[in-house]
């Protein structure tokens, strides 16, 4: 058989293309696995005992911190209770969202209400509530 013939030259292109395809693909999951490790860089917490959030309307304190080395234009949580009862829905979840760009390195505080009535309705008193903030969406600059 001889390999410097047209053969030849087919199997050095495709052995050419399959390191190519492997060194996209490499690539490529670096890229998305960096993406996670960043928007995960992006920290959400509630406080439901709040010294700052003294009003009745939105006891819930709500801190945002943008550990990201980008400036964050748009993020929303959805905030799982701790111990949620059984049978609410995704949609039934309180939600907070970032209510201006963050620039890096910065932190944003808001007092939300966080479907407090639904909470009173079920008969829990919302100060003692936990949640468990997931972060929903993001938008980099």
């Amino acid at each position: 058989m001889n390999w410097n013939g047209k053969l030849g030259w087919f199997l050095r292109l495709g052995v050419g293309i399959l390191i190519a395809v492997i060194a996209f693909w490499q690539f490529q999951s670096q890229q998305e696995a960096e993406a996670r490790r960043e928007k995960l860089r992006l920290i959400a917490s509630v406080t439901t005992a709040s010294l700052v959030c003294r009003d009745e309307r939105a006891p819930f304190e709500v801190t945002i911190r943008n550990l990201t080395g980008r400036t964050v234009l748009e993020a929303s949580f959805i905030l799982h209770e701790l111990l949620a009862p059984v049978g609410i829905m995704p949609s039934d979840r309180p939600t907070a969202s970032l209510k201006a760009p963050l620039p890096p390195g910065e932190t944003q505080t808001s007092c939300e209400a966080l479907n407090r009535y639904r909470l009173l309705g079920r008969g829990v008193d919302p100060h003692r509530v936990l949640f468990t903030p997931m972060l929903a969406h993001i938008e980099f600059q």
